[in-house]
């Protein structure tokens, strides 16, 4: 089963202490003859991405929103993500950032499930 995102857009927000946060939104988009509780069968799903020479891992936990524009169309079913990440970072600068993407979608929980997983680039924006 093909998963894509909609988009990749990293938004750097400085939070109280002066440190930056990473926000994350985007939605996924699988390609489907039929609609199922995408919650219920993405089994395991990761970004992993290195910003100013640390590796970061978006993933779980997160917020997965179904309700967040068109579900099922007969082609594709789509829903939203959301997840955020604390860092120690005081200063950071807007970049193209190279992603590896990896997921499994599991409706057997059968232990020898393979992953998928694809690369892309995407962008960090650094909010001021």
């Amino acid at each position: 089963m093909k998963m894509s995102l909609s988009n990749f857009e990293i938004r750097a927000y400085k939070n109280k202490n002066g440190f930056y946060n990473f926000n994350f939104r985007t939605f996924f988009i699988i390609e489907s003859k039929i609609s199922f509780s995408i919650g219920a069968y993405l089994k395991h799903f990761n970004i992993v991405t290195n910003i100013a020479g640390s590796e970061y891992k978006f993933g779980f936990p997160c917020t997965i929103c179904l309700s967040c524009g068109p579900k099922f169309d007969g082609e594709f079913l789509t829903a939203g993500y959301h997840s955020k990440i604390e860092t120690n970072y005081r200063q950071l600068v807007s970049q193209v950032l190279k992603l590896k993407i990896r997921y499994l979608f599991s409706f057997t929980n059968h232990p020898y499930e393979e992953e998928e997983h694809y690369s892309m680039y995407g962008i960090l924006k650094v909010m001021n």
